[in-house]
């Protein structure tokens, strides 16, 4: 919708609450009676005490948990004492709600009476604290939100029929704004422990049922990976996914998937992934059916991204999440009259445990034949990573191969291909797999990449080479 339309539904939603209904196709329907302007404040100091009195039963995760490709609204439509989880701007009530925008706040804001509740006077006491108490990442006030109506989808239509959910209101650090500067280690900590007291106060005030998503993941710039990783921990490995009957995350995204494809990677092993809303909670077709990929701009893990790492032969990087589900990074160099590419991607079981099977091609029922070249590695991205030694088994190089190729990460000229791997364990302990493959040998093309590359910041000295004699695959 255009921002002038959105405009235009905040103005009409005003007069829809005043009065009580509104009319569809000659129809008046009621909202329900409900004071929608009621809000409960939830300041630090008792969020601690809720967090630190609140039990959680470890014995077992009962919890039904999806991530659901949709709103948080329709998501939440259903469900009993649910929960949904808004996004918000910490120092303006309903963030650009009144001027249009369309963040996650702002569209539950134009879907529903959210907007009364936030902008009251009681809820005042949060967003002046955050004016006055500079604080990068923000404080732990939250507001909640009983009595919530939804009258519109998400596409502005008005519902045959109004329900009701609760809402909590929790801001993220902006890492697009206050918290640029913070260090990550300082951002994980602190939205770690606010989604543990949301959690202790969802549980304090009765609720089973909570829509979650990819908080702070758009306009403020959190890495969806680590985010979801946050919500991981809280839910699975602390335990408060016991306290709940039913968890869902909603994630929508009109071009770019990669949230819904981080939070699915996340937890592959525990949630129903749910492409299609219509279809939930039926668990979404096989991951090995998807092809493709999705560019971000978060890199799955962390490097060491200094420019004495860069020398003139770095051309860019590109980071992304591949339709399976799982991320990558990717780095291409240029030297002499050759052009590399090296993609970084997760340790994948299934693609390991192929070592010493016998590899054929299945056109021709003869082993792959391969080039062998001697090869310069201009890596950057894994600087500061522990090398864990090479892959010499041509089986597990070829099943990654055939992984980027599915996933429309690189395409061969031919049956040939030049290449090498190694094993990596980066600063956070997450194992690792880089795949360098020749782009441009001798002048000659080899393999074609889509990847779009964000330029090197380079610095003018030069960096030493790296030298090694490629096995293949």
């Amino acid at each position: 919708m255009s921002r002038q339309r959105n405009v235009d539904i905040a103005e009409e939603n005003y007069k829809i609450v005043k009065k009580g209904y509104y009319r569809k196709n000659g129809r008046l329907i009621n909202l329900p009676q409900a004071d929608y302007s009621r809000v409960i404040v939830i300041d630090p100091f008792e969020a601690d005490e809720i967090e630190d009195k609140v039990i959680i039963n470890t014995d077992d995760i009962d919890a039904e948990m999806y991530v659901v490709e949709a709103d948080s609204f329709a998501v939440a439509e259903g469900m009993e004492r649910s929960l949904v989880m808004n996004f918000a701007n910490a120092h303006i009530p309903g963030g650009g709600y009144l001027a249009g925008a369309n963040a996650q706040e702002e569209c539950l804001c134009r879907q529903s009476t959210l907007y009364c509740s936030i902008s009251s006077d009681i809820a005042a006491e949060m967003y002046q604290y955050n004016i006055e108490h500079h604080n990068p990442c923000y404080s732990d006030y939250m507001l909640l939100s009983p009595n919530v109506c939804i009258f519109r989808d998400i596409h502005g239509e008005l519902l045959d029929k109004p329900y009701l959910t609760s809402v909590i209101t929790i801001p993220a650090p902006n890492r697009n704004g206050a918290a640029k500067k913070v260090k990550q280690s300082t951002v994980d900590i602190i939205m770690k422990n606010r989604l543990s007291k949301m959690f202790a106060i969802a549980t304090e005030y009765g609720y089973k049922s909570l829509v979650l998503g990819a908080w702070g993941c758009g306009a403020f710039g959190n890495n969806p990976h680590k985010v979801a990783r946050y919500f991981y921990d809280c839910l699975i490995k602390y335990g408060y996914a016991c306290n709940f009957e039913k968890i869902a995350f909603a994630i929508i995204g009109k071009n770019d998937k990669s949230n819904f494809l981080s939070f699915s990677d996340v937890f592959k092993n525990t949630a129903e992934i749910c492409c299609d809303l219509e279809k939930w909670p039926v668990l979404h077709s096989s991951p090995k059916s998807q092809v493709g990929f999705y560019q971000s701009k978060f890199p799955p893990v962390e490097f060491n991204f200094s420019k004495e790492n860069i020398s003139k032969e770095n051309v860019g990087y590109a980071y992304g999440t591949t339709a399976t589900g799982h991320p990558f990074m990717a780095e291409t160099w240029k030297y002499n009259n050759n052009q590399d590419v090296a993609f970084y991607l997760p340790v994948i079981d299934d693609f390991m445990d192929k070592e010493g099977e016998p590899l054929i091609n299945e056109e021709t029922n003869t082993e792959v034949f391969t080039t062998k070249a001697e090869v310069k590695g201009f890596h950057a991205l894994c600087v500061g990573m522990v090398n864990n030694g090479y892959v010499d088994d041509v089986s597990v190089m070829d099943a990654y191969l055939m992984f980027l190729r599915e996933c429309n990460l690189i395409h061969f000229e031919s049956n040939k291909y030049n290449c090498y791997a190694f094993l990596l364990t980066d600063i956070n302990g997450n194992d690792l797999i880089a795949i360098t493959v020749s782009l441009t040998f001798n002048g000659e093309m080899e393999a074609t990449t889509p990847l779009s590359w964000t330029l090197f910041n380079k610095k003018d000295s030069h960096k030493p080479n790296l030298y090694i004699v490629s096995s293949k695959t």
